[in-house]
């Protein structure tokens, strides 16, 4: 794993929003999902975090990714009054939520999403319904200006392309691939998929840049980064509001 899991992308948004409210009382926090291994994938450990950490886990949505209207489901929750939503979907559906929480008169409800929720292509898609969303990623997007980005940046516009208007995801698969290649780089005798693997548990606090948190493998453990930034849509762009933050051991 070169990026922070589902399980603790949740977990990093359920501690900014414990660390930074300041309403009466406990938060109250439902999660939102498809009914798919993907989707419900962190909804577990959200809620064991929530229940360790004195936050309310009020009931959960569960949607269909491809609903072009999720009104019904919100509405359902709606006298929970949740304070926050945790979403973990894709672009499309986030946006649709975001738009279908106004229209339930969830005005004050503030979602957040995590990992493939995140990008410029939600705001796209939701527009002003997305104003104030929350969101963590694996790898930090262009719109913030890290050391990492230089040679992605450096390749992009040789390519005739314009950084400022390519995705997070970009980012992600390219830092994907370079770590693969450190792996390939640091591998002994010939290049075979176990010879890449003991290449890839020798990486210790491998610096990215600024594009994630620093890597770490080893042959006990394969979750290489436990932190993660978190962002909010300010303006209709990501803003960073909170620095690398871990939710979890190795």
């Amino acid at each position: 794993m070169i990026g922070v899991t589902y399980s603790d992308q949740a977990r990093i948004l359920l501690k900014y929003i414990k660390d930074t409210w300041k309403g009466s009382g406990a938060p109250k926090v439902s999660m939102s999902f498809s009914d798919s291994a993907f989707g419900k994938s962190p909804v577990a450990d959200a809620k064991s975090f929530m229940e360790k950490n004195g936050i309310t886990n009020t009931p959960d949505i569960v949607v269909a990714l491809n609903s072009l209207d999720m009104s019904p489901q919100l509405l359902a929750v709606k006298a929970s009054a949740p304070d926050f939503i945790i979403m973990n979907h894709t672009a499309a559906p986030s946006a649709v939520e975001a738009k279908s929480a106004k229209s339930a008169g969830l005005d004050k409800t503030v979602l957040a999403t995590i990992n493939w929720g995140f990008g410029e292509k939600t705001i796209e898609l939701g527009g002003s319904a997305v104003e104030g969303m929350l969101g963590t990623v694996v790898a930090t997007p262009f719109s913030e200006d890290v050391p990492g980005h230089k040679e992605m940046k450096d390749f992009l516009i040789k390519a005739g392309k314009d950084p400022a208007k390519t995705p997070v995801n970009f980012v992600q698969g390219w830092l994907t691939a370079k770590v693969l290649f450190e792996g390939i780089r640091r591998a002994k005798g010939e290049v075979t998929g176990e010879s890449i693997k003991a290449g890839l548990e020798t990486m210790k606090d491998y610096d990215t840049g600024g594009i994630s948190d620093k890597i770490t493998f080893s042959d006990k453990s394969h979750k290489g980064v436990l932190g993660a930034r978190v962002f909010q849509v300010k303006s209709g762009k990501w803003v960073q509001v909170a620095g690398l933050t871990a939710a979890s051991a190795r």
